[in-house]
């Protein structure tokens, strides 16, 4: 059934979801990245990096 209707349907015109399920695992991580748990936990860890280039 699907053959029979595929041109009509233009299957082959659709974007590729690949590029759709890796945009969405980005913006997952960035989320997860930037939870007030993990903001916390990068703070204590980048502010002495930055006393240390600083002096």
């Amino acid at each position: 059934m699907v053959a029979k209707y595929a041109d009509a349907m233009e299957l082959d015109k659709l974007p590729n979801p690949d590029n759709y399920l890796r945009m969405k695992r980005i913006k997952q991580l960035y989320k997860e990245l930037y939870k007030t748990e993990n903001i916390e936990k990068f703070r204590s860890i980048i502010i002495p990096i930055e006393r240390n280039a600083a002096a």
